[in-house]
């Protein structure tokens, strides 16, 4: 599900991979890019939870 919390600013505020909708507000909530590099050398912005990309959300 994607999720956004505007109070975070511009990079962090972005669309953000998670969990369910209350995401945002948890404290475990982290918004990171873990994109890539195109072969033509574009970076691919895919942000994400590092808690859930890492190690899975807490119950």
């Amino acid at each position: 599900m994607r999720v956004r919390n505007k109070k975070l600013g511009e990079y962090k505020g972005q669309w953000t991979e998670a969990r369910d909708a209350d995401c945002p507000y948890k404290k475990c909530y982290h918004p990171h890019d873990v994109g890539y590099r195109r072969a033509d050398g574009k970076w691919i912005v895919k942000m994400e939870c590092l808690t859930r990309y890492h190690s899975g959300c807490p119950n």
